[in-house]
This record gives structure tokens, C-alpha cells and sequence, in this order.
């Protein structure tokens, strides 16, 4: 396998031996891809520079087995510049692809979003609406997509004044307005998944509720082990 001037973006890399480098790659048509840098931790090299995260890269590698042998790579723009807790989303959405996509499963649609993220991060506009979008789509392109339209297993809408129980794999079921707590995390006010639908995250209460929502619905696919990157927004 032969692979020429591939779009990529790097989400991690760790050293290799002596002077090498794994790198974990995120490609439009190849889905994401763990590589060989061989040499790059050297003074000579000068294509360690360019893998970091958030900058738009043009790769070649080959191989046969999974871990295949990077053989080029130059910049193709300029590279996203991420400060505060815009960096911290950007190592987040990083550590959620590396966890959740299998390697070589292309997603043309979640690269496509991945920069628009990474762009509107840039821009420092408002950061939590990106975020749980990037989540949303993920989610729905991996096949566990939230109906926030209707009810689970009926066609009956969704309403703003009543409460909904929240199960994965099923979706919301309607709870007694006499039995709700709006403080359990399962439980959400349609207005705000109405307002999720409609991608409008202009209320506090919308935007915790997406948060809730989207951690209850990725919790299964992450597993027990917790998101490095969400340690550094608990950090002062």
C-alpha cells in the first residue's frame, strides 16, 4: 500500500526508539492512521516541526501491516493557532477521534467538521456550541446519531414544557411532570433539546444540557478509562 499526498492532521505522537517517532494521523480517506516517523527526533530532521497538532499537512506512507512507514510530509496551509481553553478543545476533539475511530475507517464528513472546528476554535468564538456540534456529528456519523425531534420508538414530537428520560441506543421517554428532578443528569427539559435540534445554544440551560447529553452518549463508546484532555479543564 502506497499512499501519496494524503490531507492529514496530527492527534498525537509519542517517541520510538531512539530517534523516531509514532504519529497518529487523521486523513479524509484513510480514516485515521497510526505511522512510523523514522529520524524526526534528531537535529537533522526538519519534518518534526511540522507534526504537531492543528496544522493542515500533505502526507505520503506505505506499508502492508498496520503500522505503516511515513515517507513525506510537507504543510499545506498555515497551521491553526489555539490559545487558553481553545487549545484545550483542540487536544479534546483530538483525544475523541483518537479514541473513537477506528484506524483506516474513513470519515470525510467528520474531517470536513474537524477543521471547521479547529477554525471557528481559532477564532476564539464561543467555544462549548462547537464543541457538542463536533460531538453530535461524530456521533451521528458513527451510526449512534440522538433523534432530538420525537419520542424513542413513536412519532410523537418532542415538547417544550415536558421532561424526557434520556437512554442510549433508545433515545427520550416522556417522565411524569409530578416525578422529575431537574437535577438528575439523565433528565433533560424538551425546550432544550428542541433548542439542540435547532442548533441554538444562545441559553446557559441549552448549552449544559447539550454537555450532559452528548457525555451520557459517548460514555458507552469511551469506556471506563477518562479523557486525558479533560483533566485540563479542571486545572486553574
Amino acid at each position: 500500500m502506497r499512499v501519496d499526498l494524503q490531507p492529514a492532521y496530527v492527534l498525537h505522537t509519542r517517541p520510538y526508539r531512539d530517534t523516531s517517532m509514532l504519529v497518529d494521523l487523521f486523513t479524509p480517506e484513510h480514516g485515521r492512521v497510526a505511522l512510523v516517523a523514522k529520524g524526526v527526533r534528531t537535529g537533522k530532521s526538519r519534518r518534526r516541526a511540522l507534526l504537531n497538532p492543528f496544522t493542515a499537512l500533505l502526507v505520503s506512507f506505505q506499508g502492508r501491516g498496520g503500522l505503516k512507514l511515513l515517507t513525506a510530509v510537507e504543510a499545506q496551509g498555515p497551521s491553526f493557532v489555539l490559545q487558553g481553553a481553545a487549545l484545550y478543545c483542540g487536544f479534546y476533539i483530538n483525544e475523541l477521534l483518537l479514541r473513537l475511530l477506528a484506524e483506516h475507517d474513513p470519515h470525510p464528513y467528520v474531517y470536513e467538521n474537524y477543521q471547521s472546528t479547529l477554525m471557528a476554535l481559532s477564532r476564539e468564538q464561543q467555544l462549548e456550541p462547537w464543541l457538542r456540534r463536533f460531538e453530535l456529528s461524530v456521533l451521528e456519523e458513527l451510526g449512534y446519531g440522538i433523534n432530538l425531534d420525537a419520542e424513542a420508538n413513536e412519532d410523537t414530537p418532542l415538547q417544550a414544557d415536558a421532561w424526557y428520560q434520556f437512554e442510549n441506543e433508545l433515545g427520550f421517554t416522556q417522565v411524569p411532570s409530578n416525578v422529575h428532578s431537574a437535577g438528575a443528569q439523565s433528565l433533560f427539559l424538551g425546550r432544550d433539546l428542541l433548542a439542540i435540534a435547532a442548533d441554538d445554544f444562545s441559553h446557559r440551560d441549552t448549552r449544559q444540557a447539550a454537555k450532559r447529553l452528548t457525555r451520557a452518549a459517548l460514555q458507552p463508546l469511551l469506556g471506563n478509562r477518562p479523557l486525558k484532555s479533560r483533566e485540563l479543564f479542571r486545572k486553574p
